[in-house]
């Protein structure tokens, strides 16, 4: 049921680009001073995309002691920890996405994708990734951790012109930037969901809020979601967490139960 939810999330914030399947990774390659880099290419010449952000990645490659990794290291979880609020609080707007868009309604992905904008706005309060990693690193580190980044924002920007060009279109560098990193933003609520779906409890919350829950229903609910994600933990089977399903269920009363099941549709 969260197939359609975990697509949507992605696409939400994704510019759509040309397939570029995965081809085998070629070697890092060394920036002027002979360090590596973030910027790797596969056989193609194509640029290999990374699996986080460049300024997470870049943690990696910077010479950190324990204290700074860790500085770093939480700036990061608490940043995940925002988004990951963000995603579920707002869980019903991928659904309606991916019905804007699977109906070609351009003007609705367009409403969506700026009520999107809107609800992270408490993530761009905090201020960017690079420029709360740059805070908490050593003096020493920073200008490698920005030589790192910019040059890898810069490698994509150039690979996202040079095969737009090569398929016989235009786009501009400050366009291929844009691209880039919505779709970087795109992986990253991709990871979100991975995490929220990780817990029952999370999903669950989301579907029971604004059930007007009394004191003891709430009380029991949680009881029962609790003793499940201990149950996860050593891994439930699908009796177990049916079993929870339906103990949450008739915790509910008639409208409360037909409400759940209805948002439980969307995804």
């Amino acid at each position: 049921m969260r197939t359609l939810t975990r697509v949507a999330c992605v696409a939400l914030l994704t510019v759509p680009a040309a397939s570029q399947g995965q081809p085998l990774s070629g070697p890092p390659i060394a920036d002027a001073a002979g360090e590596r880099t973030l910027v790797r290419t596969d056989y193609q010449g194509r640029l290999h995309a990374l699996d986080a952000p460049p300024e997470e990645a870049a943690l990696e490659l910077l010479d950190l002691d324990g204290r700074a990794r860790d500085a770093v290291r939480r700036v990061i979880a608490e940043r995940a920890a925002v988004l990951d609020r963000i995603v579920l609080d707002n869980l019903d707007l991928f659904p309606q996405f991916a019905a804007a868009r699977q109906a070609g309604d351009k003007l609705g992905q367009l409403r969506l994708f700026m009520e999107f904008v809107r609800v992270t706005e408490p993530l761009r309060h905090r201020g960017t990734l690079a420029e709360e990693v740059r805070a908490v690193l050593p003096l020493h580190a920073r200008d490698r951790f920005d030589r790192l980044v910019s040059e890898y924002w810069r490698a994509a920007a150039a690979d996202r012109v040079a095969h737009t060009r090569a398929l016989g279109a235009t786009i501009t560098s400050r366009e291929a930037m844009r691209q880039v990193r919505f779709e970087t933003l795109g992986r990253e609520l991709e990871r979100s969901y991975a995490r929220l779906s990780a817990s029952e409890s999370f999903f669950v919350e989301y579907l029971l809020r604004g059930l007007g829950l009394s004191e003891h229903q709430e009380e029991r609910i949680r009881a029962i979601i609790g003793e499940y994600d201990a149950r996860a933990m050593r891994g439930a089977t699908e009796a177990e967490r049916a079993e929870a399903f339906l103990g949450v269920i008739a915790l509910l009363n008639e409208k409360q139960r037909e409400a759940f099941l209805e948002r439980l549709k969307g995804f």
